[in-house]
């Protein structure tokens, strides 16, 4: 979306269940809480007239407030958790990754074990499950380095054109 001149209050996607974080032309906001932010706004401008390039923003209900009020045409990137979307036959596509097939079905099996009652059952796929979903978690927060950060080069390496 684009900010329009003047303009504080934007609405959040219908879609949105919550916010991470919003950039104005490609800028990280910093995020005040809505007390923190009338706080400031009333202590600073307080008929909130200033205008330049956003550095914050606050949550009011389906809204989002920019502070300052933008005073160009720029693009507000929002990045948010999304609502999943309603499955409604077998053959529609589950709006996830492929890894995460085996947690899907493992949950699944938990619920259905626990329907039945086999607690037994139950209790080893959550686990199961639990256990996969640590794993993904931790392939995901692990860090990839495509070069060296540095390569040494010592006196034995000198024979092979170093």
């Amino acid at each position: 979306m684009n900010s329009i001149v003047g303009t504080t209050i934007y609405a959040f996607p219908a879609d949105m269940i919550q916010v991470r974080t919003i950039y104005y032309d490609s800028k990280k906001l910093k995020f005040f809480k809505r007390t923190e932010y009338d706080e400031f706004v009333n202590e600073n401008d307080p008929q909130e007239e200033q205008s330049g390039t956003p550095w914050l923003f606050t949550r009011w209900g389906v809204n989002f407030q920019l502070y300052p009020k933008p005073d160009v045409v720029e693009t507000i990137k929002l990045l948010y958790l999304q609502k999943p979307v309603v499955l409604t036959t077998e053959t529609d596509d589950i709006p996830l990754p492929d890894a995460y097939f085996s947690r899907v079905v493992e949950y699944c099996l938990t619920q259905a074990y626990q329907t039945d009652e086999d607690w037994e059952a139950a209790l080893q796929m959550d686990s199961k499950f639990q256990d996969g979903l640590m794993r993904l978690k931790e392939h995901e927060s692990v860090p990839t380095t495509e070069y060296f950060p540095s390569i040494t080069t010592l006196p034995e390496d000198s024979g092979y054109g170093y």
